[in-house]
């Protein structure tokens, strides 16, 4: 086989290059064609971690107080899956388990009033990874039979070990804590299981997404 391309296959990438070079030199260095160079030439981008979590044990407790979790499911997939990526890369392997975390709700009948602080204390933890479900939907509130998913988590970082309330606290500064929103595209779909799918799928990006704050890694440049 001939490895050499004929002009014909060789014109769609000289039109780009073309295309941003005039652009470049019509716009300058800091134009639209320098954007789209800058882009082309490198189209992933490096992130530092937004924090540096410790090493200690950690609780992850995720709290739903407006009810959106009617899928009793979606604790232990977010839980396994955030586990495991932060395993992966490095940033925390003592995670308590989802199962120690359901023993304890079981056992203590006041576990649903208690602070995040105090249930990291009765699971002698270091740290909790604070997750307040602000949304969790599978289903488009307009079109019949479509799907639109949407997670939003807000995060905080505490200090279990604290000694004092103000120091509780250790990210984000806000009280509000840090939101991630994990979306997906408008869909319908007639296969059976399709929740239960659609529901995995939103625990596992935002598992991924959650972890990404506290490790750096790449992702790509906004066009």
């Amino acid at each position: 086989m001939n490895d050499r391309q004929s002009p014909t296959q060789r014109r769609p990438l000289l039109t780009v290059l073309t295309l941003v070079t005039a652009g470049a030199g019509h716009a300058g260095c800091g134009g639209t064609g320098g954007a789209w160079l800058w882009w082309l030439t490198d189209p992933q981008q490096k992130v530092e971690a937004e924090y540096q979590l410790g090493k200690g044990r950690l609780v992850i407790l995720i709290d739903d107080e407006k009810g959106w979790l009617r899928d009793p499911a979606v604790r232990p997939l977010l839980t396994k899956a955030l586990s495991k990526h932060l395993a992966e890369h490095n940033v925390n392997r003592r995670v308590v388990s989802h199962d120690q975390v359901m023993q304890l709700r079981q056992r203590d009948p006041k576990f649903d009033r208690r602070g995040a602080r105090e249930i990291g204390q009765r699971l002698k933890a270091d740290l909790v990874l604070h997750l307040n479900v602000r949304t969790f939907t599978l289903h488009d509130q307009t079109v019949e039979m479509a799907y639109k998913g949407r997670f939003v988590v807000a995060v905080k970082v505490l200090d279990v070990q604290a000694t004092k309330a103000e120091d509780v606290r250790l990210w984000p500064w806000h009280r509000g804590g840090r939101d991630i929103e994990v979306t997906t595209d408008l869909h319908t779909s007639e296969e059976s299981g399709h929740d239960e799918k659609l529901t995995r799928r939103l625990c596992e990006e935002m598992a991924e997404k959650i972890a990404q704050l506290f490790y750096d890694h790449t992702a790509p440049k906004p066009l």
